[in-house]
């Protein structure tokens, strides 16, 4: 009997090798056994397309290719490669590799060959077709569910709708339909990484080779060399050691391209045929790989080796294995759960058992590296026989209970006894010492990595290293001068930025690419972007029009880069008559003195001269609306500029004089390349300590960093009152949950901050996913196409004004995922590299450094709140707080880098009285550090803290909190310091009496000994809230000062500011 057109009798969801080869058979083997079944291949993509692996087909898997007649056609194009040469790199550096003249014929049952993904994949789908299979692309299916007839009905994205009795999945190892059926109930646990180099650019000539460096354990990389020349360079990430899946890229730049053997390999003049690639992987087999009518193939059941990360030749061997079953099947027409669990049973006999001693030797591995340094020290002694029973082991060819064998197990353990003694008793260089030692090394022995590997073994690593330095080196003027043209007509206009975490960069080079092309008065214009610090450098005589961008730190402080700008503008001679200006002014109107660092820069120039164009625009908390408003207000104002300014003309034929002075200016800085939020450093976790009570309103943890573990030839100079910023991770709930929303891959490549990698890693570590934006939701509102979500959107908007405020409110009652779950169809309909465009950059959070220097400069202590709270109905978290003190482990790895607070440093102590230090809840945090520095400098002039000042006069710390019991932090420590002398303690518990008590009644209560301190030249300093404490603790002292000193409202005001501007009342707060 026929079928409709949409309905067949086995339908496979997913045409890689596992599931294109259970299609080929299904359809061939039907046919020959007189069933005739209908079957469909659903691949969502088009062919050609690419999956991200090794590209390394084992010897089962060619047994497949050749049965199908894949394998065959292949060769006679000429478009694999045998891997005839290669071998093995072990942890200490000891290597192995068979060479030309090895012996051919022992490794020819075990030897795999290469063939691109992109080939074979297309091939095997192509052959599944001609023997039957109906081969339907761009079919990406997003649902299945059975019916009370027992037939599937499989829907695609774009709206299609098929039928089957039987329904095979394929579809990776994030799996939709293993997912929403409960057979895979975690996320994939491990990775692949790929990335091609352009052949005829590399200095390799084997076939392949696996290393096993300290730094990847239980993973590995791996180099194979294709009939192209390409290499494949890729790196497994397999759980259970210091690697994990979140740090892929980090791995990359400063492990695998910083590793002797690989760069030797890849030599001075490497070129990357593409950006690094990944893809998930799901290991070990799943417990369940079956259900009524349902079987799940390859890497969607985790059919991949633990301890190898090989899954093609599993995924084709259980491809066949549910194609000869559902034939069973389907000749009993019997198709109960019990009947497809012989399908799991088969698999776990076939190769699934295996995967337990892989299991272990991943364990084995990473907790016992010299077991794989004695695998090399055998296959050195022994030659190929050992390497060709390793090799066939290792690729699936015989069960790793091999390794049981006498003539393998005796040989082996003698080897690991000589090491572990080598290593672990001699104590002779091992491990990562070893490793860059025998990279090296150019030893003439014939199964040696450069004799067997390289193409000119003279080439060192450190050459290597140096071509690529000064082959990648960018000038930061090649971005700020992108949009400065050389045309004779154009008008020039200097754009100058002042920025303390990278927004007015951004928003210059933004604005700079905006005008780009424009004209004013029909001419074009010539834009080029200047660092304030970089001031010295313009001649002002040759600039008419000047933009500034300039935010506000903290509570009125001018950004690090442009203090040395509005100094020189404050004392300069020099006159600006005949410079226009324009600024834009960022803050957040959170702090008491909003765009205070813009307003003054405006009245520094208009003092020397410089003609205001246009009143300071502000931006409020990076509003976009404000942005738009000033982009949009500038172009008339220069066009009325042109017409009134005779001084403004063409820049004519002569060179632009500011061009090769910021290049010579950013070069010559490259080498003091400081560490930054573009350039972390490493860091670890080394332990954390509980600071309130389990039943406090909420939690606040100590987390003690080390940096001692990662040698960086940049130094880190912290100084007390500094604060270590943080590149924080997502939750990986929040992205599996917007990610099963979004119906996308994770692995489809997107391209963020002009580079390229997975839309899961982008979600995880490099796009901000929580707070909402009012131009989001207007982003994301006019993409809605669904009826049902337009009128709920429309209802929406009727309660407010417009649609602008419509989309305000909703952002500011909402996070980025309640839009997600509120228009699910819309959220559909955004494809990979729309989110970069919908998502801002994740940005790093700042904590201030609770510990000295003195103490240990390898070693900081942080203070983290963590933040929790409910949001329509839904419990919520923080991004940076729950990511340091719950979801990183102890010992785990993080980028970390300064940020120094130069205006907010402990007085020497030589002062006269003690500082005032006022700090609540995690304010207090610096003043820990403060106290310690005293305590330490203390030390080291033979003295107690406690003898530094007299009676009375000690460092006064003014702390609040809730509870005593629940949330005074370091209590213990403020407590025993007070009882020594060393501190005057001020506590104010606003919740243990009836009438809230907060430190700004204490310090009224403490009236005359504040104004004491003032008056003998005390440092004051006030660390938390800006948005109530820090204005409240303000005005107290201004009432202290007026009562106490006699003085009017506006004599106080004049005299605190004179405090302050002496260096003695300095604020560190935050909104």
């Amino acid at each position: 009997m026929s079928l409709p057109g949409n309905e067949f009798d086995a339908i496979i969801v997913g045409a890689g090798p596992g599931g294109a080869t259970a299609a080929y058979y299904l359809a061939n083997e039907s046919g020959l056994k007189g069933l005739g079944l209908r079957v469909a291949l659903l691949e969502k993509s088009c062919f050609p397309r690419d999956k991200y692996c090794g590209d390394v087909w084992c010897a089962p898997a060619r047994d497949i290719l050749e049965d199908m007649g894949v394998l065959q056609e292949i060769v006679s194009e000429g478009l694999f490669k045998e891997t005839s040469t290669g071998g093995f790199v072990s942890p200490n550096g000891e290597n192995y590799l068979k060479g030309a003249d090895s012996n051919a014929a022992a490794s020819a049952e075990s030897r795999p060959i290469t063939i691109k993904r992109m080939i074979c994949d297309e091939r095997i789908a192509r052959r599944a077709a001609e023997a039957g299979a109906t081969l339907i692309e761009a079919a990406h299916v997003t649902a299945a569910e059975l019916g009370a007839d027992d037939m599937w009905r499989v829907r695609c994205a774009d709206g299609r709708e098929f039928r089957c009795r039987l329904l095979l999945a394929a579809d990776g190892a994030m799996s939709k339909l293993a997912r929403s059926l409960g057979i895979v109930t975690t996320p994939p646990e491990a990775a692949a990484v790929r990335q091609y180099v352009k052949g005829g650019t590399h200095n390799f000539k084997a076939d392949g080779v696996i290393l096993s460096p300290e730094y990847i354990l239980p993973g590995y990389v791996a180099l194979f060399r294709h009939y192209d020349d390409d290499i494949n360079l890729g790196f497994y990430i397999i759980p259970g050691g210091t690697a994990k899946v979140e740090d892929i890229a980090r791995i990359h730049e400063e492990k695998i391209l910083n590793d002797p053997f690989i760069q030797r390999a890849l030599g001075p003049d490497v070129i990357y045929a593409e950006p690094v690639r990944t893809a998930a992987l799901r290991l070990g087999g799943v417990p369940r790989s079956s259900a009524k009518q349902f079987m799940v193939i390859g890497d969607a059941a985790g059919q991949i080796d633990p301890l190898t990360g090989a899954g093609i030749h599993t995924a084709m061997i259980s491809g066949r294995l549910a194609a000869q079953r559902a034939i069973e099947m389907f000749a009993s027409k019997n198709f109960d759960e019990a009947q497809c669990a012989v399908y799991h049973q088969r698999w776990m006999e076939a190769f699934g058992n295996d995967f337990k001693s892989s299991a272990i030797g991943v364990q084995w591995s990473y907790r016992y590296p010299y077991v794989l340094d004695a695998a090399a020290s055998l296959a050195q002694r022994t030659g190929d026989s050992f390497m060709t029973e390793f090799g066939a082991i290792m690729t699936g060819v015989k069960p790793k209970s091999t390794y049981a064998r006498p003539d393998i197990a005796f040989p082996l353990s003698w080897e690991m006894g000589k090491q572990f003694f080598k290593q672990k008793v001699l104590r002779r260089s091992s491990g990562w010492a070893s490793y860059v030692r025998h990279a090296t090394e150019n030893t003439s022995r014939s199964s040696a990595f450069g004799t067997v590997c390289l193409k000119d073994d003279r080439i060192t690593a450190p050459e290597v290293r140096q071509a690529w330095t000064e082959r990648n080196q960018v000038n930061p003027a090649e971005e700020l001068f992108a949009h400065a043209s050389n045309v004779p007509e154009a008008h020039r206009i200097l754009m100058l930025y002042g920025s303390e975490y990278g927004f007015c960069k951004t928003t210059a080079l933004r604005f700079a690419e905006d005008m780009s092309d424009k004209t004013v008065g029909g001419a074009p214009l010539s834009i080029r972007v200047l660092d304030l610090s970089a001031h010295e450098l313009i001649d002002w005589q040759r600039e008419p029009v000047i933009l500034l961008v300039c935010a506000t730190a903290g509570d009125g402080d001018v950004p690090e880069n442009a203090r040395r700008f509005f100094k020189w503008l404050g004392m300069t001679a020099a006159r600006l008559n005949g410079v226009g200006y324009m600024v834009l002014a960022c803050g957040d109107t959170a702090y008491p003195n909003f765009c205070k660092a813009g307003y003054r820069l405006d009245g520094l120039l208009d003092a020397v001269g410089a003609r205001r164009l246009l009143p300071v625009h502000t931006v409020d908390n990076k509003d976009e609306a404000d942005i738009s408003r000033w982009f949009a207000a500038v172009p008339p104002q220069l066009e009325h500029h042109a017409q009134a300014a005779s001084g403004w003309q063409p820049q004519g034929a002569e060179t632009d004089y500011l061009h090769a002075a910021a290049f010579a200016y950013y070069a010559s800085r490259e080498h003091m390349e400081r560490i930054s939020p573009e350039h972390p450093c490493r860091a670890r976790i080394v332990a954390r300590t509980a600071l309130t009570s389990p039943n406090a309103e909420s939690q606040t943890v100590s987390v003690l960093i080390s940096l001692r573990d990662f040698p960086d030839t940049r130094r880190m100079d912290w100084q007390p009152g500094d604060a270590l910023g943080v590149l924080p991770h997502n939750a990986p709930k929040l992205v599996e949950q917007i990610l099963e929303i979004s119906g996308l891959d994770p692995d489809s490549p997107v391209d963020v901050a002009n580079s390229s990698t997975t839309l899961k890693e982008a979600l995880l570590t490099r796009l901000d996913i929580k707070l909402l934006s009012s131009q989001q939701v207007e982003f994301f509102v006019a993409r809605i196409l669904d009826a049902d979500e337009q009128a709920a959107w429309q209802r929406h908007v009727e309660r407010h004004d417009d649609s602008r405020a419509a989309a305000r409110s909703y952002a500011a009652e909402h996070e980025l995922i309640d839009m997600f779950m509120d228009f699910p169809s819309t959220t559909r309909g955004f494809v990979p590299n729309d989110w970069p465009a919908l998502l801002p950059l994740l940005e790093p959070r700042f904590y201030s450094i609770s510990s000295s220097p003195l103490e240990d400069a390898e070693q900081m202590v942080l203070t983290i709140a963590v933040v929790r709270y409910d949001l329509h109905g839904r419990p919520r978290e923080g991004i940076a707080s729950t990511y340091l003190a719950e979801r990183l482990g102890e010992n785990e790895e993080l980028d970390v880098f300064l940020q120094a607070n130069k205006d907010f440093r402990p007085p020497s102590l030589d002062a006269p009285v003690g500082c005032v230090m006022v700090g609540p809840g995690t304010g207090v945090a610096p003043f820990r550090g403060f106290v310690r520095h005293f305590a330490k400098q203390a030390e080291a002039a033979g003295k107690t803290l406690a003898e530094v000042w007299p009676e009375g006069d000690q460092p006064l710390l003014f702390f609040g909190c809730r509870h005593p019991e629940k949330d005074f932090l370091y209590a213990d420590e403020w407590q025993d310091l007070a009882q020594s002398g060393a501190i005057r303690l001020v506590t104010a518990f606003s919740r243990t009496q009836v009438r809230k008590i907060y430190v700004q009644d204490r310090l009224r209560e403490n009236s005359k000994l504040i104004w004491d301190r003032f008056e003998r030249g005390a440092h004051f300093f006030i660390c938390g809230d800006a948005k109530h404490m820090a204005g409240d603790v303000e005005q107290v002292l201004l009432e202290i000062i007026a009562s106490e000193g006699g003085r009017t409202d506006e004599e106080a005001r004049t005299y605190l500011e004179t405090v302050a501007a002496a260096g003695r009342y300095q604020k560190d707060v935050w909104a």
